[in-house]
């Protein structure tokens, strides 16, 4: 019983959740039993350090984990797969459940998610349509007005180059610029 008594008083008590059933077996603890008793002494011990195995230390505070977790953008279809699949690590590395002696490590959860936040990457804009609008210029250019081609040169010369998805609508617009001015050419005179 000593040594199970002595094993009880070294733990911070503190250190975790719920005590009382501990601290009842330590004080249904009865002295100065013979040897006749010894199964009562066992019997007593064995409260004790079924209650010590049973004690559950305090939690660690998962705050940072969640706070991180708030901050990913609601629309992830914006981002490169590649920054999308750091950010699924970062979230399959969480480990609840842990205790408050694990802390470094859920607090380094918390990192890897913000990390991983910050580092999303968006998609570049498709510039698919304006590539398409600039195949349908003609080759031979010197048949069309001048004012024609002029339009056709600005609308070229607006088109603004990497741009990523969240102005995907620009570079639409620049694509519909272009079509509309080689639907604008017009023929010189004959």
């Amino acid at each position: 019983v000593e040594s199970a008594i002595a094993a009880a008083e070294a733990l911070n008590k503190a250190d975790y959740v719920d005590v009382t059933e501990l601290e009842a077996a330590l004080a249904a603890v009865v002295t100065g039993y013979k040897a006749d008793r010894q199964a009562e002494v066992d019997a007593m011990a064995k409260a004790i350090n079924d209650a010590i195995l049973a004690l559950v230390k305090l939690p660690a505070d998962y705050t940072a984990v969640e706070e991180a977790i708030k901050t990913i953008p609601a629309d992830l279809t914006i981002y490169t797969d590649e920054s999308l699949e750091a950010l699924e690590d970062a979230l399959d590395a969480v480990v609840e459940g842990l205790d408050f002696t694990r802390q470094d490590e859920v607090d380094a959860m918390a990192a890897a998610i913000a990390t991983a936040v910050e580092g999303l990457t968006v998609k570049d804009a498709d510039y698919s349509a304006v590539e398409e609008a600039i195949a349908t210029i003609p080759e031979v250019l010197d048949i069309y007005t001048v004012e024609s081609l002029e339009a056709l040169e600005a609308a070229l010369e607006a088109v603004v180059e990497g741009l990523d998805i969240t102005k995907q609508a620009e570079v639409d617009a620049m694509a519909a610029a272009i079509a509309e001015a080689v639907a604008g050419l017009e023929l010189l005179p004959a």
